[in-house]
């Protein structure tokens, strides 16, 4: 057995040792899976990569548990900065960019009453169709026996509905 193998065995060794208490640790200190998964694997390739001059036979918890706190530290760093810097973001956006909540209400407004008037312009078999699949949320099935017609006719309504109704609201963009 080279080298290689041998320290390929000693690593998979400590590794089945380990991981799972360090995961646990990890997970109690971070309460998030992905974190905790992350930094365990992240501790095992710091090991990995210092494998060679790590003394094997001593005892290896505290040198993971330092590596382990390093990660978690950098961890909360990166995450700091991030909440800052998107907190910053949204003050900046808030500042010029988001229309205030009134605004949004009256576009949205806007937009049903521009839907409605579309709606208006259909023929009659296919304002019902659109309203009663759309609007009341029933089935193709479930209108085709409520208007006595096809399940081919109701879709075929549909999708007549759906291309007047996109020509007509892009318009209004």
């Amino acid at each position: 057995m080279n080298n290689t193998d041998k320290l390929h065995k000693v690593f998979h060794h400590i590794f089945a040792r380990y991981s799972d208490g360090l995961y646990y640790y990890v997970l109690k200190l971070t309460g998030n899976e992905d974190t905790a998964r992350d930094i365990v694997q992240e501790c095992f390739l710091r090991l990995w990569e210092n494998i060679e001059t790590v003394d094997t036979h001593a005892d290896l918890l505290p040198l993971l548990i330092t590596y382990i706190k390093n990660l978690l530290t950098d961890d909360f760093r990166k995450t700091e900065r991030r909440r800052q810097f998107l907190g910053r973001l949204e003050n900046e956006l808030s500042d010029s960019v988001t229309p205030p909540e009134a605004e949004q209400q009256l576009i949205l407004r806007d937009r049903q009453r521009q839907l409605s008037q579309s709606l208006a312009l259909m023929p009659g078999k296919r304002q019902q169709v659109f309203k009663l699949v759309r609007q009341e949320g029933l089935s193709y099935k479930e209108t085709a026996i409520q208007l006595n017609i096809s399940v081919a006719d109701v879709k075929k309504q549909m999708r007549l509905s759906m291309q007047v109704l996109r020509k007509i609201m892009s318009l209004f963009v």
